[in-house]
């Protein structure tokens, strides 16, 4: 039995659909004909940023389908899960034929995930490549005015590379990153550790959940010890986003993690998060409404997972 899976969101779980036995026939034939439109689930080549990263297929039952019968006769098996769109030149096909078997079986891929889609996968540009910052950027749109608070009470632990071990990275999303939770989940949530998730993805719930796990609008008070700097992104109606400050100024560092990826210090264009450019001016793809920054006076801000 075969699930497909649109890897498209940083905090949310992705829309996911099963195959039925005619659609894995048709798959196998399509994969079968050009092997390489297929592609690991992780593979070091391919850093991805936020927004859609292709589809994921992975084999969740062992069955006596058309899949494992014709896979287990293969000169080169085809592995247990695989990614197809990340390459769109070789990957097309695939890609394009996965997402429309999704039209009458999954209704999370609304109209506008399938306009994300369109616009193709999101690759972090190497340091070769050029980047048209006119067109990426939000700098000119976001005041200088509007900073953080930061106080002697401070904990700045820039520990991206302990997210990223193999036993980590697939069971942290950006909120147990942001929160320095590690073990946190892949779905940890704004509120349910607090008894109040967030129902809506609109800043007023996704604040509301934050605020029940502990963050407060204000990070200087009295008594207060390794408070936790965040920023909150929500991507209207679908998902949230969080970035944690790592270093103290004048360098101003912030990291992120996205979903199950790597947490990193840079954005969608590959720059740096440090000095001027900052959460609210670095390109964050469909991630647009700013819902504030928040606080914890906590090294760990203990979150939940569903």
């Amino acid at each position: 039995m075969l699930e497909v899976e649109l890897d498209i969101f940083s905090g949310m779980s992705n829309p996911k659909w099963i195959l039925s036995e005619a659609e894995e026939k048709e798959l196998l034939e399509i994969i079968t004909s050009d092997p390489t439109q297929i592609s690991p689930v992780h593979t070091p080549e391919e850093k991805f940023g936020l927004g859609y990263r292709g589809l994921i297929v992975r084999e969740i039952k062992s069955d006596d389908g058309i899949w494992n019968r014709t896979n287990r006769i293969l000169e080169s098996p085809l592995p247990w899960a695989f990614r197809v769109g990340s390459k769109p030149g070789k990957q097309a096909v695939a890609a394009e034929w996965l997402l429309q078997t999704s039209e009458k079986k999954c209704s999370k891929v609304t109209g506008e995930l399938r306009e994300v889609v369109a616009e193709g996968v999101v690759l972090i540009p190497t340091s070769r490549e050029v980047v048209d910052l006119t067109t990426s950027s939000e700098g000119n749109k976001v005041s200088r005015s509007v900073r953080w608070e930061t106080c002697h009470s401070n904990l700045f632990y820039s520990n991206a590379s302990t997210f990223n071990q193999p036993q980590n990275i697939s069971q942290n999303n950006c909120y147990a990153f942001a929160s320095n939770h590690i073990g946190g989940g892949r779905w940890a949530h704004p509120g349910l550790h607090g008894g109040r998730p967030a129902r809506e993805f609109n800043c007023s719930d996704v604040q509301g959940g934050l605020y029940a796990d502990g963050w407060t609008h204000h990070g200087c008070w009295p008594n207060a010890s390794k408070v936790l700097i965040i920023a909150c992104f929500i991507f209207p109606g679908h998902d949230f986003h969080f970035y944690r400050l790592v270093s103290d100024g004048p360098r101003w560092l912030w990291a992120h993690k996205q979903g199950d990826g790597l947490a990193r210090h840079t954005d969608n264009d590959g720059r740096t998060i440090e000095n001027d450019i900052t959460p609210l001016n670095c390109n964050r793809g469909r991630y647009t409404d700013f819902c504030g920054f928040f606080y914890q006076s906590n090294s760990t801000a203990f979150v939940k997972s569903y």
